[in-house]
């Protein structure tokens, strides 16, 4: 009878633990993200500190809110996240379905502006395991900084606008207003190059700002502003004489040299004015 009584707990004891199975439903054991960052705060180990295989800190931020994104291979959201981070540091986790080939977005904001972006994409989830997300990106600030206007000032109205390369961006958006505070700003740039070429420009004063952009559609907040100066010389300034060159026509080619040179045709220019000497 105990015998009986053993088989018939033993029984009732997996088709407990068959009912509160995980794989109840068709649904996959769970596993767990263990993120481990620094939030961008200098504490003991100071920006200037960083070793070459954490990469290189351009400017110490402050991040007073992360959020943590999971996505699949296609970058559809799986779920998400927020903290704010304690201390400097963020130390959490991630309970997720068992699958293969996911990323996990690390995105740190400083008074709702992004200023740093991490992100791991191979993380490989295990059912009932913990895998570590390594958040490659971090330490360098995921904002550009405009590093050059040259010439400037401009006496022809062209110059070169340059601006630092930041990690995780795929691409650049610069913008460019006629006032300091940016309140007629239009886009006159969007791609992967690190510099924009400007010609034909009046006198005046142009400000630029450019903000970095990822494949995945995460933008940083907008660069500290860098001024451009158009100062057009008048041409007596710089010593130019014009004389006037009258509209007209003549004949040009040949027909006894080079073929190259044929047929003799009729070239007709409008009036235009030219330097009277030389322009080095």
């Amino acid at each position: 009878m105990r015998k009986y009584l053993a088989a018939g707990l033993l029984i009732l004891c997996v088709c407990c633990e068959t009912a509160q199975s995980p794989m109840k439903d068709g649904n996959s054991p769970a596993g767990t993200i263990l993120i481990e960052i620094d939030s961008g705060v200098e504490t003991e180990k100071s920006a200037s500190r960083f070793t070459a295989a954490e990469g290189t800190a351009a400017k110490a931020a402050v991040v007073d809110h992360l959020e943590i994104r999971v996505l699949n291979s296609d970058n559809t959201l799986v779920t998400s996240i927020t903290d704010t981070p304690s201390g400097g540091k963020f130390e959490g986790s991630i309970t997720v379905e068992a699958q293969n080939d996911l990323k996990v977005l690390c995105i740190g904001s400083s008074n709702g502006v992004v200023e740093r972006y991490g992100i791991d994409d191979d993380v490989d989830v295990v059912a009932g395991k913990t895998t570590t997300a390594v958040i490659t990106g971090w330490t360098s600030r995921y904002i550009p900084e405009i590093t050059g206007i040259i010439p400037n000032p401009s006496i022809d109205g062209a110059y070169t606008v340059s601006w630092r390369e930041v990690a995780m961006a795929t691409a650049y958006v610069l913008d460019e207003s006629e006032n300091q505070d940016f309140s007629d700003a239009h886009e006159v740039y969007s791609g992967a190059d690190r510099q924009q070429v400007f010609s034909g420009k009046v006198t005046g004063s142009y400000y630029y700002r450019v903000k970095a952009v990822d494949d995945i559609g995460i933008a940083s907040g907008w660069s500290q502003s860098g001024t451009a100066e158009v100062d057009i010389l008048p041409l007596e300034v710089l010593g130019i004489t014009l004389v006037s060159i009258p509209a007209g026509s003549f004949e040009m080619g040949s027909e006894d040299f080079h073929s190259k040179e044929k047929p003799v045709h009729t070239v007709t220019l409008d009036g235009f004015e030219m330097s009277a000497t030389e322009i080095t």
